[in-house]
């Protein structure tokens, strides 16, 4: 697998970790996000159909507001208590399910990734996510 498939699988997979995370705070199970699973021979066809998967999980079930309002709480700095538990959550949920998500453990093994600030960028796109260039957005962050 080239290494510009794997970067995209890696980043597809810690957005992924941060839906679920939102999940939790929606106190219910997104059975859908389970369905998104990615191997290591996906072609460009089944990357771009996850991507619509993704997208339509958060309008379903405005996955956004959550993150909106975590976003607002991070930079209000009021209540830091609601982005560190979006941040253990983020961290529990990766180191939890290892498998899943080997795609980013391969290059993880190879260089340092600051949890936190992927987790915070994550919430960045998911917010963006349902707006007319949410899909341009999560696309040109996949390909940097």
């Amino acid at each position: 697998m080239n290494n510009k498939k794997r970067i995209i699988l890696k980043k597809i997979d810690l957005f992924i970790i941060s839906l679920e995370a939102i999940n939790t705070f929606l106190n219910n199970e997104l059975i859908e996000i389970q369905e998104v699973r990615y191997k290591s021979k996906k072609n460009f066809i089944d990357i771009i159909k996850n991507i619509y998967s993704i997208n339509r999980i958060i309008k379903k079930h405005l996955i956004d507001e959550i993150a909106i309002d975590i976003l607002k709480e991070y930079t209000k700095q009021k209540k830091i208590n609601l982005i560190n538990k979006y941040n253990q959550k983020f961290y529990y949920i990766y180191h939890r399910k290892k498998e899943y998500y080997k795609n980013y453990k391969i290059i993880l093994n190879k260089s340092y990734i600051d949890f936190n600030d992927i987790a915070i960028i994550n919430l960045y796109i998911i917010s963006k996510l349902t707006k007319k260039s949410g899909i341009y957005i999560f696309i040109k962050y996949l390909l940097q």
